[in-house]
This record gives C-alpha cells, structure tokens and sequence, in this order.
C-alpha cells in the first residue's frame, strides 16, 4: 500500500466519512453522529481543496432536538507525499440557509491515511477541534467541540 493522498496523476478527490463529535468544553455533551461527502481537488502533490457537505440528524449539541443539520466545510489538507499522515484546516457554516441558527466554525484536524495508487482507493482516520458559538434561548456561549472521523477516499 501507498501513502495517502494518492500522487499518480489524478487531480479530484471524492470522500465520503462518518463522525462523531463531543462537547469537552464548556460543558460535556455528546454531539450528532454525522455523515460527510467531500469533493475536491488536488492542486499540488502536497495540497488539496476540498468541501465537505455534512449531514447530522437529531441532538446537534446535548439536549437540542432538531431535525437535519446542514453543513458545509471548506477545507484545506496538507498532505506530504512521503508520510502518510495530513492536517486540514476547517472552516464552517453550520446551517448555511437558516438565517436564525447559521453557525460559523472553525478548526482543524490531524489524520492518518493510506491508498492503493492503482485503484485511487484509500481509507483514512482523523482527530479535530472545531471550536463554535452556539445560540441556546437567545444566550450565546462559545463551545469546543472534539470530532472524530473515519472514512474512504478516491482519487480520479
């Protein structure tokens, strides 16, 4: 096996992950486990653009019942082509059409990854902290929020 990201001439990336976050401050709550496609594109052999559409359903943040939580994550990976492991950086809008709940995050993630070049298939697994302000009863308050993932990439 190879190293991921795959760097055999393919330049978009197409991944689909499941996540998990949890609450470490102010409070300790769990979050929606949530399921995300990216699509992207490699630029160099060390850097890739993406964009995340993420899908939760159910208690976004402990206590909150709502139905299906939107959002898109722009993200920028760091991928050295020798090791086999990456940073993101992760920007946020948490339901982006909702002008009453929009939430804005930000954060990043430090990942392991490894692809079979032949096939452009790889699985990967990372650790994040998306930081966020979250409006309950009209009181704002600044949330941490630790999020695991884990997943399968392709590269075309």
């Amino acid at each position: 096996m190879a190293m991921w990201p795959v760097h055999d001439a393919r330049a978009m990336v197409l991944e689909a992950s499941v996540g998990y976050g949890y609450e470490i401050s102010p409070d300790r709550a769990t979050q929606a486990t949530n399921i995300m496609i990216t699509p992207g594109v490699e630029l160099l052999e060390v850097l890739k653009l993406e964009l995340g559409v993420v899908g939760a359903y159910g208690a976004v943040r402990s206590g909150l019942n709502q139905d299906l939580q939107l959002e898109f994550r722009p993200m920028i990976v760091l991928a050295p082509p020798v090791i086999p492991l990456y940073a993101r950086a992760i920007f946020s809008v948490i339901q982006p059409f909702s002008s009453a709940d929009r939430t804005i995050a930000y954060g990043g993630a430090l990942g392991f990854g490894v692809s079979v070049p032949v096939v452009g298939l790889g699985v990967f697994a990372e650790v994040g902290v998306l930081p966020r302000s979250v409006t309950t009863a009209s009181v704002s308050s600044f949330v941490w929020v630790l999020e695991g993932r884990a997943g399968l990439s392709f590269s075309f």
